[in-house]
């Protein structure tokens, strides 16, 4: 596990992860990059919006997914180049669970957890 925190200060209260990436440093990539030996993160939760999303993007590998959970804390907006899903092979998926209650919203999120499990898929493995 990859943890982005806010600050080294958050750092220090985490010693059961592989690597941690503080915000104030801008260093998330350069961090799951180098725990991942440049292959990048399977998966990426976004539970803050805009902010994170991009650099989160950036950090994740060919076939690699993001959830996004939530987007209270920094805005909605975030830009999205085609071409990083298209070279990485990256599925969208969008959900809207704010529009049912939590049981039957905790049910559709349990539905798509094969989604994120599952290894991710390197269409470039079944080249010759």
């Amino acid at each position: 596990m990859i943890v982005l925190v806010k600050d080294s200060k958050e750092a220090r209260w985490l010693n059961k992860v592989k690597a941690v990436a503080t915000s104030e440093s801008s260093n998330l990539n350069d961090v799951v990059q180098s725990a991942t030996n440049d292959k990048g993160a399977d998966v990426a939760l976004n539970g803050l919006g805009a902010s994170t999303g991009s650099a989160l993007l950036q950090a994740l590998g060919v076939g690699g997914r993001m959830a996004v959970y939530s987007a209270a804390v920094a805005g909605r907006e975030m830009p999205l180049d085609p071409l990083t899903f298209h070279r990485k092979s990256m599925p969208i998926i969008g959900v809207n669970t704010s529009c049912v209650d939590a049981v039957k919203g905790a049910t559709i999120l349990d539905e798509l957890r094969s989604l994120f499990e599952r290894e991710p898929h390197d269409w470039r493995a079944t080249l010759p």
